[in-house]
């Protein structure tokens, strides 16, 4: 939970310009949560905190990028059911197919731990929740 409060907090200070220009091209951060199976008791919260702070920084106008222009953000949240499988398999449908900057998550140690190949390989960043080494 301190891994999302943090990437959240650095992502408010980002976009506390005020809303002014048309809606550009979201940002996409993709996030991975035990919502379901035994980790459930800590993805629940992950995926509403996500949510509550993608619709915080979306109502301040979204993120001022590189160009000047303010983006929305958009956290395409998948659950891995507390399944290293299904966490692998997560991880590489944000990377292929929804394209994000980055992934938080998973949850679990043993999800985390699943999916760092895969993240490693295609150089996106990965801020984990779990408290593995």
């Amino acid at each position: 939970m301190r891994v999302i409060t943090s990437l959240a907090l650095s992502l408010l200070a980002l976009s506390s310009w005020p809303a002014s220009a048309p809606a550009q091209e979201p940002y996409r951060i993709g996030a991975i949560f035990s919502i379901t199976g035994p980790g459930s008791s800590l993805g629940i919260p992950e995926r509403d905190t996500a949510l509550m702070l993608e619709a915080d920084i979306n109502a301040k106008g979204g993120i001022k990028g590189p160009d000047g222009k303010l983006h929305p953000l958009k956290i395409v949240i998948y659950d891995d059911a507390s399944d290293e499988t299904k966490a692998v398999l997560a991880a590489k449908k944000l990377i292929d197919e929804d394209k994000v900057t980055a992934i938080v998550g998973t949850t679990l140690s043993g999800t985390s731990l699943a999916i760092l190949d895969t993240v490693q390989k295609a150089e996106v960043p990965l801020v984990s929740c779990a408290a593995a080494i």
